[in-house]
């Protein structure tokens, strides 16, 4: 089958990188290939917001062909290398019939630092991550070195750690579950809503969005947040919800250097663990918990409130923020 859809190109946020070359290859092209556009918008996963002018069909890449050169350590990489093409179709066509209005319209490589490259699918409204490989490092030939010389020049040593961005692309297996408790201000604890609790009946999840440290998000929303995945930490979510007629809507921005040790201390003793991401809101109380758990545990990981800021809205108008909140108006609006 042939899709419609625009090759895009990205770079970290955190280390800008200069493309000597990018290529994507689908089954029975030319060399020419189809070049990758990249993204004026420097973001992990990000793309150039263009509509395709012609109506031309491609199948998926089967290949991608990659040099491109990094500010952090002024080093080459390249990679030239098949993609899964079997399982792109798959995701591709999978999104055309859950989301018919929002469906699959870029095929993004992302050229990392220290050789990390990363293919993702995505629309405006969701991102998957199809592979992530390890660019070897390459001699510039004469001509590059005469085009691109001045880059041993601009060098910026330490701008991003391997280990960060591998921390960033690690895969953990979670879902989002939003409890049935309130909190009881004399316990100074988290209780069940009770089956008869007329409170509760009213309170209702609408939609758990997310973005993730990988490049990948969900702005759906929808049933696929509720049941395991296997993806990066997230960095922000959004819950909405309602009690009655009431709405509400809580930001969470999730501290990058936190999360990695709460996701380290819950996954080292069970890497394979397939985790509850719980989330307890009592907007009542103004009372709000984020926490790591796993069948079988005593008891589950708090993230502490100091590593994320969170700001919550009640029928559009500010309800609540946290002590430590600090970002600038309209954040939230992604």
């Amino acid at each position: 089958m042939t899709y419609n859809y625009i090759p895009n190109l990205s770079e970290h946020e955190d280390s800008p990188v200069t493309i000597l070359k990018g290529k994507a290859y689908y089954p029975g092209c030319d060399e020419q290939g189809l070049y990758l556009i990249k993204s004026r918008h420097a973001g992990w996963g990000k793309v150039s917001h263009i509509e395709m002018v012609k109506k031309e069909t491609w199948p998926l890449p089967n290949r991608i062909d990659l040099r491109y050169v990094t500010m952090d350590d002024g080093c080459c990489y390249a990679l030239d290398t098949p993609i899964d093409d079997v399982r792109a179709e798959e995701l591709w066509q999978n999104e055309q019939q859950e989301h018919p209005d929002e469906p699959f319209k870029y095929f993004v490589v992302g050229a990392g630092p220290h050789g990390i490259v990363a293919v993702w699918l995505r629309s405006n409204k969701r991102a998957v991550l199809l592979q992530s490989f390890q660019a070897e490092i390459a001699q510039k030939d004469q001509e590059e070195e005469d085009r691109f010389g001045w880059i041993n020049d601009m060098k910026m040593p330490g701008a991003m750690k391997k280990e960060e961005i591998e921390r960033d692309m690690k895969q953990y297996c979670y879902r989002y579950v939003a409890l049935e408790e309130y909190w009881d201000t004399e316990s100074e604890w988290w209780k069940a809503y009770k089956d008869d609790d007329l409170y509760y009946d009213d309170l209702d999840i609408d939609s758990i969005e997310d973005h993730r440290t990988d490049g990948t998000f969900d702005y759906f929303g929808g049933e696929e947040q509720l049941a395991f995945h296997t993806t990066a930490k997230p960095k922000r979510i959004t819950v909405k919800w309602h009690a009655g007629k009431t709405e509400y809507f809580a930001h969470f921005w999730l501290d990058d250097h936190g999360m990695n040790v709460f996701f380290n201390m819950f996954y080292k003793a069970q890497p394979e663990a397939k985790a509850d991401f719980l989330l307890r809101l009592d907007p009542e109380r103004q009372a709000y918990q984020l926490a790591l758990y796993t069948e079988g545990m005593e008891h589950e990981i708090i993230i502490p409130w100091h590593a994320y800021q969170l700001i919550v809205f009640r029928d559009k108008r500010e309800h609540y923020r946290s002590a430590n909140f600090t970002r600038e108006e309209n954040a939230w609006n992604w």
